[in-house]
């Protein structure tokens, strides 16, 4: 992942209505084994900032505004 994409990741400023669970790898949401393969195929390592705080959510089929 681009050097200048994880520095924007670090200054951002997120803010919820409620307590988020953080997601640390996309291995950690329980997706379908060809999901998942198919996410790393494309070179993403590690979900973006955004993507940590905003999958699970959506997965539960929660409202989310990004």
């Amino acid at each position: 992942m681009d050097s200048t994409l994880l520095d924007a990741d670090a200054e951002m400023v997120i803010d919820t209505s409620e307590k988020i669970q953080i997601i640390n790898s996309f291995d950690e949401l329980g997706l379908n084994e060809q999901l998942l393969r198919g996410v790393y195929a494309y070179g993403f390592d590690k979900p973006s900032a955004v993507q940590q705080r905003a999958i699970l959510p959506i997965l539960k089929k929660r409202d989310v505004i990004v």
